[in-house]
């Protein structure tokens, strides 16, 4: 039986292509690979919370959490525990503080840890000093300098962070609170926590009382100055940063006051161009514990793939390295396999 050879030119051509394709493939995909290149493993340390995207930073010694993009360090928004406040019945946009603690001030908090696969979970508490204080609310008024005011007595604060259950582009904590042993002033006040909820690159804050997604509320957004107050319902508030990403802190409409349910009153204060304050208190009735909780979330855009691909220079020097190794080393092969046919004809 006579086999027909295959032509020479068959043989460089299948060859040459192959590594056509794959130098297109390298240079396409290459800048993505080494630019998106990271450890996308949860990981663990005595104060943070890595899940591959998003990074969850501790307190250790006063009341805040941060949320940062991995990818990003911009997209960076920090929540934490300004005050605890005792507040006369809501009557207009600011409502008088009667006696205030500030958790900065205290002595070291007890910081206790648990953690593990799929869970964190860290807490502090301390004892406050509770001063008097008689200023209204949002008003210009600095609850810092209630310092040099009579005490009140003293109260014990715990606060304890949890990490939510992550889902693709998206982490956050679950945050709650519990005030005992506040000396009340009158037990028809309100008591409860003002947050900072801070994010420096955002592009301003929306409240949304009725709301846990301030994406869906259209019409909310404050103005700087801006006062919401809200009673007994669900609600957040929400900044939109760099990149389309989203921080919300949302709460439910109800509270705990010595093992009964309260209704909860939320205020929301666009303080200034980063910040935005939230207070959320409850009618205790003089009860001699209240507890809150609350969420705060980062949420990231899902990632689109590029019309064009775009990337450092370094990354595509080094794709373009590694194709034209590749290729020349694809092309010095399939010659050296042609003249070895050439050689048996």
């Amino acid at each position: 039986m006579h086999l027909r050879p295959r032509s020479r030119g068959a043989s460089r051509t299948a060859p040459a292509g192959t590594f056509a394709v794959l130098l297109v493939a390298v240079l396409f995909f290459g800048p993505l690979f080494f630019a998106g290149a990271r450890a996308d493993a949860p990981s663990y340390n005595s104060t943070a919370y890595n899940s591959g995207a998003i990074r969850v930073l501790f307190p250790s010694d006063v009341p805040s959490v941060e949320l940062v993009q991995d990818a990003n360090p911009s997209v960076d928004s920090v929540l934490g525990l300004a005050h605890v406040l005792e507040l006369a019945p809501l009557n207009g946009t600011h409502p008088i503080v009667e006696l205030a603690a500030n958790p900065e001030s205290t002595s070291a908090f007890n910081v206790t840890q648990s953690g593990g696969v799929g869970r964190f979970d860290l807490g502090l508490n301390g004892t406050l000093g509770v001063r008097y204080a008689g200023l209204p609310l949002w008003a210009g008024s600095n609850l810092e300098s209630i310092a040099a005011n009579p005490s009140k007595g003293h109260a014990e604060l715990s606060v304890s962070y949890g990490l939510l259950p992550p889902t693709a582009g998206q982490q956050g904590i679950a945050l709650n609170w519990s005030i005992v042993n506040w000396p009340w002033q009158s037990s028809s006040d309100l008591l409860g926590i003002e947050m900072q909820f801070s994010f420096p690159n955002g592009t301003g804050f929306s409240s949304c009382p009725g709301s846990v997604t301030p994406v869906s509320c259209s019409g909310a957004t404050l103005a700087p100055g801006g006062i919401v107050w809200s009673s007994s319902t669900t609600g957040s508030v929400g900044a939109t940063g760099p990149g389309g990403s989203q921080v919300t802190l949302s709460w439910n409409s109800a509270a705990r006051a010595s093992n009964r349910s309260v209704g909860v009153t939320a205020g929301t204060f666009y303080a200034n161009s980063s910040v935005d304050r939230v207070t959320l208190a409850s009618s205790g009735k003089g009860s001699s514990s209240v507890n809150g909780s609350a969420r705060f979330l980062l949420t990231l855009p899902a990632p689109l793939l590029p019309r064009t691909v775009s990337g450092s220079a370094p990354v595509y020097l080094g794709a373009i390295v590694a194709a034209s190794v590749l290729a020349g080393a694809g092309l010095l092969l399939a010659r050296r396999r042609d003249r070895r046919i050439a050689r048996t004809l």
